[in-house]
């Protein structure tokens, strides 16, 4: 179960590396299980992640907020399917039946 809320305030490397978070600042790396993680803020702009990363965190279900000069959120980078559900229970549609991406909801709500 995610827990833990990752805040990168300094200039570091961000990659993926067997189903681990792994941050580099100064050459030092400090690994985190990305299924210990619900949410990571990027709270710099010099950081550096990659593509990978991205595609893990969204299979993962794991947030990425960022943030802008004046540490600020900016904006919000999840899995399309969890924005998607999010949205439609703040509509009070709850039917979602299969995740599979063939039959999302029932009576063509999509």
């Amino acid at each position: 179960m995610a827990f833990r809320v990752i805040l990168i305030e300094n200039e570091v490397t961000i990659k993926v590396k067997l189903n681990n978070l792994i941050i580099t600042k100064c050459g030092e790396d400090i690994w985190i299980p990305l299924d210990d993680i619900s949410m990571i803020v990027l709270d710099n702009l010099a950081s550096n992640l990659s593509t990978r990363l991205m595609c893990q965190l969204a299979e993962q279900g794991v947030g990425l907020m960022l943030c802008n000069q004046q540490h600020l959120p900016t904006g919000f980078y999840s899995a399309c399917f969890v924005c998607l559900i999010c949205l439609l229970k703040q509509k009070n549609k709850e039917e979602i039946i299969d995740y599979s991406g063939k039959s999302l909801f029932r009576k063509g709500l999509l």
